[in-house]
């Protein structure tokens, strides 16, 4: 079964096995969680199952691997004729994720 999911306000499509990339979730390593804002199923025989918003009774359970850092974004602007340079770096903090399971609430 795959499924779209809403995670921290960004939509990923998924299926069991699949290890995402994520913002940062303030969680522990090797630990548990489980999300609930899922908004499309379907299978491999073509079954859909569209939410209104949501799909009522079916979450994603996940493990979190690990946190990383994403990869260096190097902002740079400089006004010309006057000496003035600015050069910023932003590395945004991830959480890389491995989906379990999708299925109905039990």
């Amino acid at each position: 079964m795959n499924a779209v999911v809403r995670i921290k306000g960004k939509q990923y499509l998924v299926k069991p096995g699949d290890v995402l990339t994520v913002n940062l979730l303030n969680k522990k390593a090797k630990s548990s969680v489980v999300f609930g804002e899922v908004l499309l199923t379907f299978d491999d025989q073509g079954k859909i199952v569209l939410g209104n918003p949501l799909v009522k009774g079916v979450k994603v359970e996940t493990e979190i691997i690990e946190d990383i850092k994403g990869k260096k974004v190097i902002s740079q602007k400089f006004k010309a004729k006057k000496r003035s340079r600015v050069r910023r770096g932003f590395r945004a903090q991830l959480t890389k994720i491995k989906i379990k399971k999708i299925g109905n609430q039990q």
